[in-house]
């Protein structure tokens, strides 16, 4: 079943509407959001939409949400916090579902890109970098945070590497990074099996990472890498089945084996 009601439509009927959202008084929690930018409607030519309508407003938030609605300078609200949005256009929050927030160096002195020959010229790279890097998983997801925060976005689906050189442990770090930041900042980790999952015997690590709080089980190309397309998908099955977990595939495969996998994820 479809909708009719779109997000431009709403906002138009809350725009027409302002007079009867006027702002308010507002519990203590609550602030103002002064020459914010909305959407209205659009503008039309005989070819069809030729631009969007725009209007100025002042939009009060109180416990994290929108309370209010109403023209630019109307709002008249003694003791409480207001910020000027000088006009920018208001956004929904952004969310990253693909991000590797434990393998990073942000943060630190530049660091060229190392040459790689494929996913094997990266798992090689990771053979060597991994156990350096583990003392500074939890301060550069913490900077990499701060940065996704200041550009708006407030989630992320973080993929974490589980595998032979580090284990469990920089699921261990992340999480810990992530969970000081539960209040602003909201996320799921994926259980990434980067060097493979049956190529090298890492289910039972799988198994530990699901319990330590990874919230996806990942897997990566079934046939081209991890040398078996039942097998491979059908462990990466099982072990969401049994944690009650979603799925979060890295498949990079091209046809036909690609296609193959698809339609074996998809079966199950």
């Amino acid at each position: 079943m479809t909708s009719a009601i779109s997000r431009r439509a709403v906002l138009g009927a809350v725009a027409a509407a302002s007079a009867a959202s006027a702002v308010t008084a507002a519990p203590t929690d609550a602030y103002l959001l002064r020459n914010v930018r909305l959407e209205t409607g659009y503008d039309h030519d005989a070819e069809g939409v030729s631009g969007t309508r725009t209007g100025l407003f002042d939009v009060r938030i109180a416990g994290g949400k929108i309370a209010a609605v109403g023209p630019a300078g109307a709002a008249s609200l003694p003791g409480l916090r207001a910020y000027d949005a000088q006009g920018l256009l208001m956004l929904p929050a952004f969310r990253d579902m693909h991000i590797h927030l434990d393998k990073t160096f942000y943060g630190d002195p530049w660091r060229a890109p190392r040459l790689k020959h494929g996913i094997p010229g990266q798992i090689a790279i990771e053979q060597r970098l991994m156990p350096g890097m583990l003392a500074g998983v939890e301060s550069h997801a913490d900077r990499l945070v701060n940065l996704l925060l200041s550009k708006g976005t407030t989630f992320a689906r973080s993929q974490c590497n589980v595998d032979p050189v580090v284990g469990v442990q920089n699921l261990v770090h992340l999480k810990r990074a992530l969970d000081k930041r539960n209040a602003t900042f909201g996320h799921e980790i994926v259980a990434f099996p980067q060097h493979g999952l049956i190529r090298v015997n890492l289910e039972k690590t799988m198994r530990e990472a699901m319990t330590l709080g990874a919230t996806h089980v990942g897997g990566i190309d079934p046939t081209t890498l991890d040398g078996g397309l039942e097998r491979s998908v059908d462990t990466v099955v099982q072990i969401a089945l049994d944690f009650t977990a979603s799925i979060d595939m890295h498949l990079h495969e091209p046809a036909p084996s690609g296609i193959a996998a698809i339609k074996r994820i998809a079966d199950h």
